[in-house]
């Protein structure tokens, strides 16, 4: 859409223009990062460890609320979560004689978080545009 628009007012015509990417950039994120954070989550799950399943199963998410700053969501464990610092950075290992070596992180979750990041910013950037 092609616009002439005069010296004079051409400060406004940009504020307005950048207003409106503004509150089409937030719609677009509003809608994206429910989504976003629902892929985390899936993605946790699929590569957790299964001994029980209980682990895996037990990853959800939550909303939250900042005030200005819209909304936000936190993927957490609801009943393991002390275990999954151990498993994403590893800990030492020991039996009753005594430590006896330790374990690998896994990065699942760090992985995780990496894809959801990601996959935001190409989908918000494909649809505002490239």
């Amino acid at each position: 859409m092609t616009k002439v628009v005069g010296v004079e007012n051409f400060e406004k015509q940009v504020r307005e223009l950048l207003r409106e990417y503004g509150i089409e950039a937030r719609e677009l994120l509003n809608e994206a990062i429910p989504e976003a954070a629902d892929i985390c989550v899936k993605m946790i799950r699929s590569n957790s460890k299964k001994a029980t399943g209980n682990y895996a199963r037990d990853w959800t998410k939550k909303e939250q609320f900042y005030r200005g700053m819209g909304t936000s969501y936190v993927v957490y464990n609801k009943k393991r979560y002390r275990v999954a610092h151990l498993l994403e950075h590893g800990h030492r290992v020991a039996n009753k004689y005594g430590a006896y070596g330790t374990t690998a992180g896994d990065n699942v979750i760090a992985d995780a978080q990496d894809y959801a990041e990601e996959w935001l910013y190409d989908e918000v950037s494909k649809k505002l545009g490239g």
